[in-house]
């Protein structure tokens, strides 16, 4: 059985593997410290744009696409 991961939680997962601390992500990011400590322990879901950020600064490419097949 396949287990599908939500975004929200890969991005979470990538963050808490980070050799990088909160302060440190923020600054490279420049996504405020407060707003990924909301993703971590308050289950706020990231934005589109601030998650991308926070993903690059951790060294991964983002790549968003839609499908119109609905």
């Amino acid at each position: 059985m396949k287990m599908e991961m939500k975004i929200q939680d890969l991005i979470i997962e990538r963050i808490r593997n980070a050799k990088m601390t909160h302060v440190k992500l923020s600054k490279a990011s420049g996504v405020k410290v407060r707003t990924i400590e909301n993703w971590l322990y308050y289950g706020h879901m990231p934005t589109v744009d601030k998650a991308e950020r926070v993903m690059n600064a951790l060294g991964y490419d983002c790549l968003l696409y839609t499908s119109d097949a609905a």
